[in-house]
């Protein structure tokens, strides 16, 4: 690397992958079993986004009596550059404003949550060099940061709930004719260790994939914001 810099080179290596967040089994107070909920694509800042529906939900989580809250990516909807006139598209424009409206409407049910974001947040990266899920997730001590997607594939976290690893994901890809074909695909290039549980965003589709071979679950998940321009 040194040898290649002297020439004028800029080298980018991959960065390691950011170890496991250990989920307190102290919380689940002596039970056997842990209640997962799942919120995805949650597109704060964007006029389709639905802030409502998203309380209706989390309500619903506390009286099922969940204990942790995965989102596997776009808390937020983005930077102007995004497409050609996207900005038509949000009612909070720029970093701050977007922060500060997934702040406001990211409802705290008293467990903890874990994040990871995904190619709406890293647009922000791109045109401020700042990562929005980290700068959320630090002021709120409900809020856990897994996981970036300033990678090529996409955001990757992972979560170790009692020795059983669980992925959330966001793959920076288009959709396919073949609806399960991304979640299966991703599914079949993990490296060891393998997540027993992969959790995919980006697509705001259902799937359910379990892989006999590898006995692993897959799921896509549906997002909470309405059909855009």
């Amino acid at each position: 690397v040194g040898a290649l810099e002297r020439k004028g080179w800029v080298v980018h290596k991959p960065q390691p992958p950011a170890p496991y967040m250990r989920f307190d089994p102290a919380r689940l107070r002596g039970r056997k079993r842990v209640r997962l909920a799942i919120a995805s694509d949650l597109h704060f800042g964007s006029k389709f986004a639905q802030p409502t529906r998203l309380r209706e939900h989390y309500r619903y989580f506390k009286r099922r009596g969940v204990d942790a809250v995965l989102v596997p990516g776009d808390v937020t909807d983005g930077s102007t550059k995004m497409h050609p006139g996207f900005e038509y598209e949000l009612w909070a424009h720029g970093f701050d404003a977007q922060r500060d409206a997934a702040l406001n409407g990211i409802p705290d049910i008293g467990v903890p949550q874990f994040l990871i974001d995904g190619n709406h947040d890293a647009s922000h990266y791109k045109a401020a060099g700042a990562d929005i899920v980290q700068a959320i997730c630090e002021q709120r001590d409900d809020l856990n940061y897994l996981g970036s997607g300033r990678a090529a594939r996409g955001a990757t976290g992972y979560l170790d709930m009692g020795g059983i690893l669980i992925q959330l994901c966001h793959p920076h890809l288009g959709m396919t004719r073949q609806r399960s074909y991304r979640l299966e695909t991703w599914m079949e290039r993990q490296q060891p260790p393998r997540p027993r549980l992969t959790i995919m965003g980006n697509f705001h589709k259902i799937v359910e994939f379990y892989d006999e071979g590898r006995s692993s679950w897959g799921i896509l998940v549906p997002s909470f914001q309405s059909q855009t321009n």
